[in-house]
């Protein structure tokens, strides 16, 4: 299944615009046990994901040794296509919004 990227989303019109959805899309919302921040941001990826069609899957990074080594410090992390980080630490709606509009521009480190 190809994924439709967020660049391609944002160039038909981005959030709100009449490019339509991202059906094919998921971001990957990175947290871990009784993180605040973690639990803070998450309803507001889950209703800016759905703002633009895209699905949220949820990985507790305290399960995935490789995520645990390379976010541990980071999260809360949202990731887009290809591990793409979209936004981190304390999440606010407006870059969320920015980020998801104009398209992943850093790759995960």
């Amino acid at each position: 299944m190809g994924a439709l990227r967020l660049d391609a989303f944002a160039s038909n019109g981005g959030i709100g615009g009449s490019g339509g959805t991202l059906s094919d899309f998921s971001l990957v919302f990175l947290t871990r046990s009784g993180c605040h921040l973690c639990e803070e941001a998450e309803p507001l990826v889950r209703r800016l994901a759905a703002q633009v069609g895209a699905g949220v899957e949820i990985r507790n990074i305290d399960f995935h040794p490789a995520l645990l080594a390379e976010y541990s410090d980071r999260i809360p992390v949202v990731l887009g296509p290809s591990g793409l980080v979209l936004a981190e630490g304390i999440i606010d709606g407006r870059s969320l919004k920015k980020a998801l509009a104009a398209g992943p521009r850093r790759r995960a480190r």
